[in-house]
């Protein structure tokens, strides 16, 4: 392939896609296990200040105290442009869980 592993090249892929949005994404949320994303995300960030990531998995990178809810109310509310989800967080039924996983409370 080259001198980069496929999970970066995916990341780059992904900044790439964000900046290329129609409508100028502003703010991307990223599930707890989304670790490209993420760094996709970011690398974007780096970019474009003004373009907000919130991490579900860290408290540093989640604004939101009361987690999920405000979440999505946000994107409710079309203030999230663009949303990952990790195959953990979609259980085999395929709902969507944000709160917690194994028995830890996100």
């Amino acid at each position: 392939m080259g001198p980069y592993a496929p999970e970066e090249l995916l990341a780059c892929v992904i900044a790439r896609l964000l900046a290329r949005l129609p409508n100028e994404a502003r703010h991307a949320a990223i599930g707890a296990a989304s670790p490209i994303p993420a760094a996709g995300a970011f690398l974007h960030q780096q970019a474009d200040p003004r373009f907000r990531v919130s991490l579900q998995q860290l408290r540093s990178h989640n604004p939101f105290t009361e987690g999920s809810r405000e979440l999505f109310d946000l994107a409710g509310q079309g203030r999230i442009d663009v949303f990952f989800l990790g195959g953990a967080e979609i259980d085999g039924d395929a709902n969507i869980n944000l709160v917690n996983a194994g028995g830890k409370r996100f």
